[in-house]
């Protein structure tokens, strides 16, 4: 925050993937160490070691996963989904396939929790799926947003924010569409009006990809292909004049180049790191070949561009931070 500094460096982890890393989650225990387990190939590997180890989970049609941690009366679970496979569940031991009723598990494509439930995107859908509280099986509920969205699309991100910087009553649900529409809901309950509202709908640039949302301070930040755009701010401005308070905003001319040469490609995707106070934004030059990240200094708010780390996916586990190879 008061000073200029070369980048660090990066030390090899963990090897034996014969394919790009495509994903990387952590699961989170409530004591000892995190566990961060990569996507390559067809399989999910164990990447605690220096030798990267199968976890049972093989054959799978892609490993471009979305994830999130719930804890449930029985653990606390890593529940993933990739919009092809059933969706997948660790308890820190053992990988399972939750039984999930009134819906297609292999359709979900992305996964949020919110209010202790956990909510589901659909493939190429307007609906999204809900379960019960504090459950990752059992019945999903379907929550229509096809007459909420004006202009079309699918769901393809979500994410939450408070007006707090914490989690409380005053969160908020955020459904993002494909074509830059944003639905924002309050409550609890989603099988009532009464209990779970829509709280408005807001336009921002199309969001880049199904990683296009990460949540911090509070806040919650939107990859478009117009800047990364704060729902905080997009309460205020419409999307014509949301670069005065957008997060890309002094960068905007650089960020708006990248997106147009190479928003189609795999691999864009945020991440916080709070020990170094970075807000990481991943650039796919070519995919599972050549990255490069925008790096802003989450105190100042100012902009670097990191180089020669040419990592597809990232992610903290125990303090660190992890970037998966391409090769």
């Amino acid at each position: 925050a008061t000073y200029l500094a070369v980048r660090g460096g990066s030390v090899l982890s963990s090897t034996g993937m014969t394919n790009a890393v495509r994903s990387l989650m952590t699961w989170n225990g409530l004591t000892g160490a995190d566990k961060i387990f990569a996507g390559a190939g067809t399989t999910i590997w164990d990447i605690s070691t220096a030798t990267a180890s199968s976890t049972g989970v093989t054959g799978l049609a892609n490993v471009d996963f979305q994830w999130t941690n719930i804890k449930t009366p029985g653990g606390i679970y890593l529940i993933y989904v990739n919009g092809a496979n059933s969706m997948g569940a660790y308890d820190g031991t053992t990988w399972t396939n939750p039984v999930v009723t009134g819906a297609t598990s292999s359709t979900f494509a992305n996964v949020c929790a919110f209010k202790e439930r956990l909510w589901f995107t659909v493939v190429d859908s307007l609906d999204v799926y809900y379960l019960g509280v504090q459950s990752i099986a059992g019945a999903a509920t379907v929550y229509p947003l096809g007459s909420v969205f004006h202009r079309g699309g699918h769901v393809i991100g979500m994410g939450t924010f408070s007006n707090d910087a914490g989690e409380g009553p005053d969160d908020y649900m955020c459904f993002v569409s494909s074509n830059g529409e944003v639905a924002v809901y309050a409550g609890t309950d989603p099988a009532s009006v009464n209990t779970f509202a829509l709280m408005g709908r807001f336009d921002v640039g199309m969001p880049i990809g199904r990683r296009c949302t990460i949540r911090w301070n509070g806040d919650l930040g939107i990859l478009t292909q117009d800047g990364i755009v704060s729902m905080k701010a997009a309460l205020q401005f419409s999307r014509e004049s949301i670069q005065k308070a957008s997060i890309t905003g002094k960068i905007q001319t650089l960020f708006s180049q990248l997106s147009g040469l190479y928003r189609t490609n795999f691999g864009w995707m945020m991440m916080t790191y709070p020990k170094a106070r970075y807000l990481i934004v991943n650039i796919p030059q070519i995919t599972n070949d050549t990255q490069t990240q925008l790096v802003m200094n989450t105190i100042t708010g100012s902009w670097c561009q990191f180089t020669e780390l040419d990592g597809g996916c990232w992610g903290v586990a125990n303090d660190n931070l992890y970037f998966g190879g391409n090769s």
